[in-house]
Protein backbone atom coordinates (compact mmCIF):
# COMPACT_ATOMS: atom_id res chain seq x y z
CA UNK A 1 0.00 0.00 0.00
CA UNK A 2 2.83 2.54 0.65
CA UNK A 3 4.32 3.12 -2.90
CA UNK A 4 5.65 6.54 -1.78
CA UNK A 5 6.88 6.26 1.74
CA UNK A 6 10.33 7.25 2.34
CA UNK A 7 11.21 6.30 5.68
CA UNK A 8 14.63 4.90 6.30
CA UNK A 9 16.15 1.35 4.59
CA UNK A 10 16.79 0.69 8.51
CA UNK A 11 13.02 0.07 9.58
CA UNK A 12 11.67 1.43 6.37
CA UNK A 13 8.77 -1.73 5.43
CA UNK A 14 8.25 -1.48 8.70
CA UNK A 15 7.71 2.39 9.24
CA UNK A 16 5.48 2.36 5.81
CA UNK A 17 3.38 0.03 6.96
CA UNK A 18 3.15 1.53 10.35
CA UNK A 19 2.14 4.71 8.36
CA UNK A 20 -0.24 3.10 6.50
CA UNK A 21 -2.33 2.09 9.33
CA UNK A 22 -2.43 5.68 10.47
CA UNK A 23 -3.72 6.90 7.06
CA UNK A 24 -6.59 4.15 7.19
CA UNK A 25 -7.35 4.98 10.82
CA UNK A 26 -7.50 8.63 9.40
CA UNK A 27 -9.82 7.57 6.82
CA UNK A 28 -12.51 6.21 9.45
CA UNK A 29 -12.48 8.99 11.75
CA UNK A 30 -13.12 11.22 8.08
CA UNK A 31 -15.88 8.86 7.59
CA UNK A 32 -16.99 8.87 11.41
CA UNK A 33 -16.86 12.69 11.05
CA UNK A 34 -19.46 12.84 8.15
CA UNK A 35 -21.51 10.96 10.24
CA UNK A 36 -21.15 13.54 12.83
CA UNK A 37 -21.92 16.51 11.05
CA UNK A 38 -25.44 14.46 9.30
CA UNK A 39 -26.79 13.39 12.88
CA UNK A 40 -25.62 17.37 13.80
CA UNK A 41 -27.73 18.44 11.14
CA UNK A 42 -30.75 16.12 12.04
CA UNK A 43 -30.25 17.31 15.43
CA UNK A 44 -30.03 20.90 14.42
CA UNK A 45 -33.45 20.67 12.66
CA UNK A 46 -35.32 18.89 15.58
CA UNK A 47 -34.09 21.56 17.86
CA UNK A 48 -35.77 24.39 15.69
CA UNK A 49 -38.91 22.18 14.90
CA UNK A 50 -39.59 21.62 19.07
CA UNK A 51 -38.58 25.27 19.50
CA UNK A 52 -40.74 26.45 16.72
CA UNK A 53 -44.20 23.97 18.68
CA UNK A 54 -43.08 25.09 21.75
CA UNK A 55 -43.20 28.74 21.21
CA UNK A 56 -46.12 29.09 18.73
CA UNK A 57 -43.81 29.83 15.96
CA UNK A 58 -42.21 32.25 17.43
CA UNK A 59 -38.70 31.74 18.74
CA UNK A 60 -36.95 33.30 22.22
CA UNK A 61 -33.95 34.61 22.80
CA UNK A 62 -33.22 30.99 24.41
CA UNK A 63 -34.21 29.00 21.43
CA UNK A 64 -32.28 31.50 19.29
CA UNK A 65 -28.97 30.49 21.25
CA UNK A 66 -29.80 27.06 21.58
CA UNK A 67 -30.66 26.80 17.62
CA UNK A 68 -27.23 28.90 16.85
CA UNK A 69 -25.41 26.58 19.24
CA UNK A 70 -26.11 23.57 17.62
CA UNK A 71 -25.73 25.34 13.93
CA UNK A 72 -22.13 26.40 15.21
CA UNK A 73 -21.43 22.85 16.31
CA UNK A 74 -22.43 21.53 13.20
CA UNK A 75 -19.74 24.02 11.45
CA UNK A 76 -17.04 23.43 13.89
CA UNK A 77 -17.15 19.24 13.28
CA UNK A 78 -17.37 20.57 8.99
CA UNK A 79 -13.74 22.37 10.12
CA UNK A 80 -12.72 18.95 11.71
CA UNK A 81 -13.05 17.52 8.97
CA UNK A 82 -11.91 19.72 6.31
CA UNK A 83 -8.91 18.89 8.59
CA UNK A 84 -8.86 15.50 8.42
CA UNK A 85 -9.25 15.99 4.52
CA UNK A 86 -6.34 18.52 4.11
CA UNK A 87 -3.95 16.11 5.88
CA UNK A 88 -5.07 12.69 4.14
CA UNK A 89 -4.36 14.56 0.75
CA UNK A 90 -0.81 16.11 2.04
CA UNK A 91 0.23 13.84 4.62
CA UNK A 92 1.18 17.26 6.48
CA UNK A 93 -1.28 18.99 9.62
CA UNK A 94 -3.04 22.50 8.84
CA UNK A 95 -1.82 24.72 11.74
CA UNK A 96 -4.06 27.53 9.94
CA UNK A 97 -7.14 25.85 9.65
CA UNK A 98 -6.61 23.63 13.17
CA UNK A 99 -6.26 27.59 14.34
CA UNK A 100 -8.86 28.82 12.45
CA UNK A 101 -11.22 25.58 13.92
CA UNK A 102 -10.21 26.67 17.72
CA UNK A 103 -11.03 30.30 16.94
CA UNK A 104 -14.60 29.00 15.57
CA UNK A 105 -14.94 26.48 18.82
CA UNK A 106 -13.65 29.24 21.21
CA UNK A 107 -15.89 32.01 19.61
CA UNK A 108 -18.93 29.20 19.73
CA UNK A 109 -18.38 29.55 23.59
CA UNK A 110 -19.06 33.20 23.60
CA UNK A 111 -22.05 33.24 21.71
CA UNK A 112 -23.65 30.83 23.82
CA UNK A 113 -21.80 31.77 27.63
CA UNK A 114 -23.98 32.59 30.48
CA UNK A 115 -23.22 35.04 31.95
CA UNK A 116 -24.99 34.92 34.75
CA UNK A 117 -23.49 31.37 35.09
CA UNK A 118 -20.19 31.47 34.60
CA UNK A 119 -17.89 33.09 36.40
CA UNK A 120 -15.53 35.97 35.47
CA UNK A 121 -12.50 34.53 35.26
CA UNK A 122 -13.72 31.98 32.75
CA UNK A 123 -14.87 34.65 30.53
CA UNK A 124 -11.46 35.82 31.23
CA UNK A 125 -9.83 32.87 30.11
CA UNK A 126 -11.87 32.40 26.97
CA UNK A 127 -11.27 36.02 26.05
CA UNK A 128 -7.35 35.84 26.38
CA UNK A 129 -7.62 32.28 24.11
CA UNK A 130 -9.29 34.26 21.86
CA UNK A 131 -6.21 36.59 21.91
CA UNK A 132 -3.70 34.21 21.69
CA UNK A 133 -5.16 32.08 19.03
CA UNK A 134 -5.68 35.26 17.05
CA UNK A 135 -2.19 36.15 17.26
CA UNK A 136 -1.08 32.51 16.66
CA UNK A 137 -3.14 33.24 13.34
CA UNK A 138 -1.83 36.53 12.42
CA UNK A 139 1.73 35.08 12.56
CA UNK A 140 1.23 31.94 11.02
CA UNK A 141 -0.56 34.16 8.30
CA UNK A 142 1.95 36.59 7.86
CA UNK A 143 4.96 34.17 8.12
CA UNK A 144 3.48 31.88 4.91
CA UNK A 145 2.59 35.57 3.06
CA UNK A 146 6.87 36.12 3.79
CA UNK A 147 8.13 32.93 2.31
CA UNK A 148 5.69 33.16 -0.52
CA UNK A 149 6.98 36.68 -1.61
CA UNK A 150 11.06 35.65 -1.02
CA UNK A 151 9.90 32.27 -3.21
CA UNK A 152 8.36 34.80 -5.89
Amino acid sequence: MAKDCDYSQKHGRFMCRLHDVIIFSIKILAVLTVLVIIFGILSTLKTIYISLLENNFLLDIKSFFNIFSEILIVLIAVEIFQNIAMYIRTDIIPIKLVLATTLIAVARKFIIIDASKDSYLYILALATAVIAISISYYFITHKSKIIENKQS
